[in-house]
This record gives structure tokens, sequence and C-alpha cells, in this order.
């Protein structure tokens, strides 16, 4: 709960002083565009260190991030030429590489193959249906490609955790209406969208979803 306030108040605080400055740049009391046009790339350390201390499982992307952005600076402070997209596509790939080959579910929840429905689709789409087995952990990959895991009628009993991993793809995650949902994926360049409308009680499995959505859209619905 500390790291999650503190990650909300390092984000919040960046913000503000952003504001602050453009806000003093327009009223032509501070050159703040000459100063953020330099220093920029520390935003992305400090998305980076703000990821890290929202949750442990995004400890590869808030890496690359700080990785990226102390990069970039040396490039603005022209200490070491480089061209930002040149660097922002290769990190990206090596990326996705890492999560897929780093199944930090695994290491979080170990289950049988009987109660794991895995999805992979790479340029090309894959559906995967669960028709009312045991259900408690999942790993979604999607590469160019769409992906739906439907997990309706699964039987939910225990915690489960579902981690997904795409990049210019899209995600669909069906849950029934009886499980608590909490979502811990990390979009960058792209986007989550929780559509469901859960009927919980305190005795309710939770099913946790991490991950990354690089340039790529997870939809989760009922």
């Amino acid at each position: 709960m500390m790291t999650k306030k503190l990650d909300q108040l390092i984000i919040g605080a960046t913000i503000l002083i952003i504001g602050l400055g453009f806000l003093l740049d327009a009223m032509n009391v501070w050159d703040f565009g000459q100063l953020f046009q330099m220093w920029w790339p520390v935003l992305l350390i400090i998305g980076g260190i703000g990821a890290l201390l929202g949750s442990r499982d995004n400890w590869l992307w808030a890496t690359l991030f700080i990785v990226a952005g102390g990069l970039l600076l040396l490039n603005t402070l022209d200490l070491y030429p480089i061209n930002a997209w040149e660097l922002f596509w290769p990190i990206a790939i090596i990326g996705v590489g890492l999560a897929v080959l780093f199944n930090s579910s695994s290491s979080r929840m170990r289950t049988s193959k009987a109660q794991r429905s895995d999805v992979v689709a790479v340029l090309g789409e894959n559906r995967q249906i669960n028709d009312g087995s045991e259900f408690e952990a999942s790993k979604i990959t999607s590469v160019m490609g769409g992906a739906a895991l439907d997990l309706r009628k699964a039987n939910i009993t225990k915690d489960a955790i579902i981690e997904v991993v795409t990049l210019w793809g899209g995600v669909e995650i069906y849950l029934p209406k009886n499980v608590i949902i909490k979502n811990e994926i990390m979009p960058i360049l792209g986007g989550v969208e929780n559509k469901t409308e859960q009927s919980t009680t305190k005795n309710s499995a939770t099913v946790t979803i991490i991950g990354q959505a690089i340039m790529a859209g997870v939809e989760i619905r009922n």
C-alpha cells in the first residue's frame, strides 16, 4: 500500500510540476519549453521508477524505461548522439522477447497443465474456451495477432492469475461475474479496458491479470 501511494505521489507531483512549468512559460515568466526540450527523457526514468514501485511484476519494462530514458538524456545533453526511434523499436522487441521468456506468473503460482489455459497468437487468431474445468492460471501471448480466453464457464474456486504479453495485437479476456478482478496490466502506448459487471462476495476468488500491452489493446469482459 505504501509503495502504491508513493507511486501515485511521484507521478502526480511530476505532472503538476510540468503543468506549472508550461503555465509560467505561457506567462513569459520562465522559459520552461527550452528546459523541457533538454530534460524530457527524465520522464521516462520517473515513469520506470513509478512502474517499479507500483508493482514488482513490472520490473522488466521499468528497467527498460529507465535505461532508455538515461540514453536519451545523454543524447539531449549532447553527451551521446542517438536517434530516439532507432532506440525505441529494438528496446520494444527485446522487451517482448524477455517478457515471453521470463514467465513471471509461473513463479507466483504453480499449476498443473490441466488447470492452465494458455493462448498464443502470432500473425493470426487463437481463441480458447474453458468448458467448465478447474482454472488457476493462464499465459496469453499475442504478437500482431488476436487472442481470446473465455473463462465464463470455468470453475474458479481459488485465486487465479492471467499473464498477458501483447505487441501490436489484441487480447480479449472473458470472466464470470462471481470473481474479483484485479487488473495490473502495464499499457505502453496501448490500452486496457475493463467492461465487466461483477457480483461478488467476500468469499469470491480473485483473478489477477498482469503483464504488458505494447501498442496493443486488452479488453476484459463478462
